[in-house]
């Protein structure tokens, strides 16, 4: 269940990047796709992300996949959040979309109970 939403573009002040190294995989011309950043944190057994791109020409959409279940909801947010069961591991994936082509990003997260 989403907890909250925003339409910021910047990552979080002081994230705690779990997961290491997103998966970037441009999928247009070489070069020519946008380049994402993808942000994920967990605490208080919540899962937030941020994403942020560059290098994209308008308009640009958004969308987002947890444990490959798409969240239209979502759609070119972001920033995302929901409830989380402590313990589980998911996966987030968000695809960043332009007319050049699309690079998505993945990440690898642990649910936590403890404040980040």
């Amino acid at each position: 269940m989403p907890l909250s939403f925003s339409r910021r573009s910047g990552a979080f002040a002081a994230a705690v990047a779990l997961g290491i190294g997103a998966a970037l995989t441009p999928t247009g011309p070489a070069g020519a796709a946008p380049t994402v950043s993808l942000l994920c944190e967990s605490g208080a057994a919540i899962l937030s992300c941020d994403v942020t791109y560059a290098n994209a020409q308008q308009p640009v959409s958004v969308r987002w996949w947890v444990d490959n279940t798409y969240r239209p909801a979502w759609d070119d947010l972001t920033s995302v959040a929901q409830r989380c069961a402590v313990g589980r591991a998911y996966a987030v994936r968000v695809v960043v979309a332009d007319a050049t082509g699309e690079t998505e990003a993945i990440r690898r997260i642990s649910c936590r109970q403890i404040t980040p």
